[in-house]
């Protein structure tokens, strides 16, 4: 028997059509949100209006030159096995060396279950070419 006509019988239509809604909705949910992008600005805001986490994914040197004062240090070769460590519930903001890390990274983090993740576009050098404060280590 032909795949194709088993699938379409009409005694097999429903679940193939269940089969077909399940797999477009997995392939949306492990996709970034387009919306992901932010400015400085706006990333204070998130901060403080919902608490977010400021997870910075940078390598620790580079941390320790200069940070955001509650970023946490996570590097991105260290998030799979350190994830556990994050609150789902709150909203993270992405720090990072330059933007395509980021995607990958978000990526990981919606199929971990992460709903809210936020990036702040330019990453840090966006943060210091706006004088904003950071902590040096």
């Amino acid at each position: 028997m032909n795949i194709l006509s088993f699938l379409f019988q009409s005694n097999n239509i429903i679940f193939t059509f269940i089969a077909i809604l399940s797999g477009i909705v997995l392939f949306i949910l492990n996709f970034p949100k387009k919306d992901i992008w932010i400015n400085s600005t706006q990333a204070i805001n998130i901060a403080n209006k919902e608490g977010a986490t400021w997870l910075d994914i940078r390598s620790s040197k580079l941390f320790k030159q200069g940070h955001i004062a509650q970023a946490k240090n996570i590097p991105l070769d260290q998030l799979k096995t350190k994830i556990l460590s994050l609150s789902k519930k709150k909203p993270l903001i992405l720090i990072s060396a330059s933007d395509h890390d980021i995607n990958p990274t978000a990526k990981l983090l919606y199929s971990e279950g992460f709903l809210k993740v936020f990036a702040i576009a330019g990453g840090m050098n966006s943060w210091i070419d706006t004088n904003l404060p950071i902590i040096t280590e």
